[in-house]
């Protein structure tokens, strides 16, 4: 877990509240856990990766059926299937209405996809010649940061024009998950 300053990227001090006598929890209560222990399963069987509350429905980035499962929450039925390759991240822009969703890919062509909640079909398209494992994914304003895993960096796109708008941060530690803008 990081933290940046939203206007100059600066790294911020880390809150108490993930410390515990000076050892990182396992997981933060309230945030985020693993859906599997690493490294406990072979790549291909990599399964869920992330999931979105998006309305009514539960988006579900799982990379056995290649695609985001949309299940209603009301009766638990899935009701569609957006097919992304190796999808791994999600974030709901509500503003926008455009679900954002991650795809790892070798040999740097890994992107972010922007999808149409309305009608359920990819709409943008954002990547670089530096995107290889895209993981976390978080929207300010009509900018969208994106984390990626093998550089340890984290882009900037605009979200109307797909444009790349360069590297926000650089030399992170090489586990990014998830990316998280808040007002503190």
């Amino acid at each position: 877990v990081l933290r940046f300053k939203k206007d100059t990227f600066e790294l911020m001090p880390f809150p108490l509240a993930i410390k515990n006598e000076n050892k990182w929890w396992k997981y933060f209560p309230g945030t985020f856990y693993q859906f599997g222990e690493a490294n406990d399963h072979s790549t291909s069987e990599q399964g869920i990766r992330s999931i979105a509350l998006v309305n009514d429905d539960i988006w579900i980035a799982n990379e056995n059926i290649g695609g985001v499962a949309i299940v209603t929450i009301e009766t638990g039925l899935m009701n569609n299937i957006v097919i992304i390759p190796n999808p791994i991240g999600l974030y709901y822009d509500k503003h926008h209405n455009i679900v954002f969703v991650s795809s790892k890919m070798k040999h740097w062509q890994g992107a972010v996809y922007g999808i149409d909640v309305n009608k359920l079909r990819i709409i943008f398209k954002y990547t670089t010649n530096r995107m290889d494992h895209p993981s976390g994914i978080v929207t300010y304003g009509d900018e969208l940061f994106v984390a990626e895993q093998v550089l340890g960096e984290i882009y900037k796109f605009n979200i109307h024009t797909e444009k790349y708008l360069g590297i926000v941060a650089q030399w992170l530690p090489r586990e990014i998950e998830q990316l998280t803008l808040s007002n503190c």
